[in-house]
């Protein structure tokens, strides 16, 4: 599934388990590392991903993206049925 989101100065796309943001520049990180940011855990994300992070956490939140994978007491893990 693909989703986009635009923002004034650029846009994002999750591709799969795959998160792209075009801002000026190209930057990309996989869904997890995302969603880990998103969740307030270290990574080492570029500063642009890390302000994204949780646009794409309400996206997941809503039912927007499936990812094969989930955030339960504070670790990220693989679903039981993925």
């Amino acid at each position: 599934m693909t989703v986009r989101v635009a923002y004034p100065d650029g846009f994002l796309v999750v591709e799969g388990s795959r998160v792209y943001l075009f801002r000026k520049r190209l930057y990309s990180a996989p869904l997890e590392e995302i969603l880990r940011a998103a969740h307030g855990d270290d990574s080492l994300l570029h500063p642009a991903l890390k302000e994204v992070s949780r646009d794409v956490a309400a996206l997941v939140e809503r039912g927007l993206l499936q990812p094969s994978f989930e955030y339960f007491g504070g670790v990220l893990r693989q679903k039981a049925n993925a």
